[in-house]
């Protein structure tokens, strides 16, 4: 619930509203009237609201608290009209199970709020003049006032922008898949070029080995969602861009809707499974595609649109490779200047398509070796076997794959995953050791009755010890019409071996 009260907040009755036998944890903000700001000695102040608007985006704030966070319920209520020194000016209660979660809802309610409700505050100062002051600005702690023009001033002086050319930018929209090493810098470039309209999606949440090469973040946002805590970083960056924020994971039961919306799709995700997704719903719902990727000290760069002639990324990859067979970034290791310099190549591009020009990697792949900054241009050939861009191709429309990879298993095993609710069955003649302790249905695979007796409107996670025997089982089932059952990629061999890491 969230309210613009004209009367003194009733805390008793806030608090009543958040009564909950589940909740083991209630953590409350109170915002107060301070005697000073800014170096100026203040009296009092008054707010004002656009209340009907305030009132809606303020339950939306509420709302996505509640799904962006493990939290039960959340209020809000904030003063409006003449608050002397001391007086209570909002008011916020999160319950939830544990303390940590409501803690993190809490600070994202009252920074959105901040944000984006319209409600002004007149400072009446003891010694000048009262002033009106938009909260958004309180957010920012900054009152500096300035233009459009003139936030983009240097950039429109370029003959070969100019304000036309800013125009464009302004109005294009553009759909960004992944907020880690690629995602930092080109996220940071194009806010500040101002492309008008960024979606970012991607479901991982900052962690301490982040920093080292993910510049969007500080310490401050461990544990917080990699998007929400893009999107403030860069609305204090830009405040004439919209970001749109979605902490999902890039699936095909999104894809459709989010690529549709945009006019350019920009792939910074990180592993197989998700760039070949990326790159057959980019081709199939006709978007152009900025993808790069980068390995130790080593970056790659391509662009892909669906009527040129160069070769796609099935052209020379027809299947999805293994992810372990390479390193992540934390495995491998990474410089920080790696991910930033491929990534804002990837901004580069972005725009010189936004821009409607034309450049050498529509048709090639760059690769950048980072020790001499050497680029070698290799042209993408087209297959005339290739599985998605050729006359004989067979991917037609986007199918879920029949394995999880890894880093969705570990969610999953944490349960922090969206996956979570599907049934884990260990399917190895012999159930293992770790399937006993996490408590994993054991069914061998060579009891295939036992299968076909289970609820087909449930998901399920089949796992074995080396990934070849769930998957030859994922592929029986769905001919036995199971819509929604996976195989671990690699089995647990391989997640014993990443583990050990």
């Amino acid at each position: 619930m969230f309210e613009i009260s004209d009367t003194p907040i009733d805390i008793a009755k806030l608090k009543a509203q958040l009564s909950d036998k589940r909740a083991g944890a209630l953590v409350v903000f109170e915002g107060l009237v301070r005697n000073h700001n800014e170096g100026s000695d203040v009296g009092s102040l008054e707010y004002e609201a656009f209340k009907e608007l305030a009132m809606s985006e303020g339950q939306k704030v509420l709302a996505e608290a509640k799904e962006r966070f493990k939290i039960i319920d959340a209020v809000c209520s904030h003063r409006q009209g003449h608050l002397q020194i001391e007086d209570l000016a909002v008011w916020i209660g999160v319950s939830s199970a544990h303390r940590s979660e409501a803690f993190k809802a809490c600070q994202y309610i009252i920074d959105e709020i901040k944000l984006r409700l319209p409600i002004w505050k007149k400072e009446h100062y003891l010694s000048k003049p009262a002033e009106w002051v938009n909260c958004q600005g309180c957010y920012h702690h900054s009152h500096i006032e300035f233009s459009e023009a003139e936030y983009y001033q240097a950039q429109t002086n370029l003959p070969s922008l100019g304000l036309s050319g800013q125009e464009i930018l302004k109005q294009s929209r553009v759909l960004v898949i992944g907020a880690g090493g690629l995602g930092c810098p080109l996220l940071s470039n194009l806010a500040r070029s101002g492309i008008g309209n960024i979606t970012i999606i991607d479901y991982d949440k900052v962690a301490i080995n982040n920093l080292h090469r993910q510049n969007l973040y500080t310490t401050d946002d461990i544990g917080k969602y990699k998007v929400d805590a893009a999107k403030a970083r860069l609305k204090a960056m830009n405040p004439f861009v919209e970001i749109n924020a979605i902490a999902e994971y890039f699936d095909i039961d999104n894809a459709s809707e989010l690529i549709d919306g945009h006019d350019l799709v920009i792939d910074c995700s990180d592993n197989f499974k998700a760039k070949f997704l990326i790159h057959d719903a980019a081709f199939l719902y006709k978007k152009p595609l900025v993808e790069a990727s980068v390995y130790q000290r080593e970056g790659q760069l391509q662009v892909f649109k669906p009527s040129q002639s160069a070769g796609c990324l099935r052209c020379n990859w027809p299947t999805i490779p293994s992810d372990d067979c390479v390193q992540s970034c934390s495995e491998a290791g990474i410089m920080p200047h790696t991910v930033e310099i491929i990534g804002s190549l990837q901004a580069l591009e972005a725009i010189e398509l936004l821009l409607g020009r034309r450049t050498d990697n529509h048709s090639k792949i760059s690769l950048i070796n980072f020790p001499n900054l050497d680029i070698v241009k290799v042209e993408r050939v087209k297959n005339a076997n290739c599985p998605l861009c050729s006359d004989k191709a067979r991917i037609t429309k986007l199918e879920k794959s029949n394995y999880v990879n890894l880093s969705e298993f570990e969610l999953i095993i944490e349960n922090e995953s969206e996956l979570a609710d599907y049934v884990l069955i260990d399917v190895s003649a012999k159930q293992s050791e770790y399937s006993l302790s996490k408590k994993i249905k054991h069914i061998p695979a060579s009891k295939s009755d036992e299968f076909l007796n289970l609820d087909k409107d449930k998901s399920y996670l089949l796992v074995c010890q080396k990934g070849i025997d769930s998957l030859k089982l994922v592929k029986d089932l769905q001919e036995q019409d199971f819509g929604n059952v996976f195989s671990l990629q690699g089995g647990f061999d391989s997640w014993f071996i990443a583990k050990s890491k």
